[in-house]
């Protein structure tokens, strides 16, 4: 009972996250999407995007998928993480 809610839980906060990447590209000339990268949540919450910064409650990352869609590396099980994760407001040197 407790993984369907957490998998509930899950789901909402993604549904959080795809909104402020959304509204993070609108009013950006640089796209936060990076399919395959770990979402920042922290770049999302200073930029206005995120009231605050909440995580899956199974401990699983938030990452971008093929389409920018947020998927859930423990509750989308078909995830692959890459390890470099960037920020879409920095640029690395």
């Amino acid at each position: 009972m407790r993984s369907g809610i957490y998998k509930m839980s899950c789901k909402e906060i993604r549904r959080k996250v795809e909104v402020a990447v959304q509204n993070y590209d609108v009013n950006n000339t640089r796209s936060a999407i990076q399919s395959g990268k770990i979402i920042d949540l922290d770049f999302l919450r200073a930029n206005g995007g995120l009231a605050e910064v909440q995580y899956c409650p199974e401990n699983g990352r938030y990452i971008y998928g093929p389409q920018g869609e947020v998927l859930c590396s423990v509750h989308r099980s078909k995830v692959s993480v890459t390890q470099e994760s960037e920020s879409p407001g920095r640029e690395t040197k």
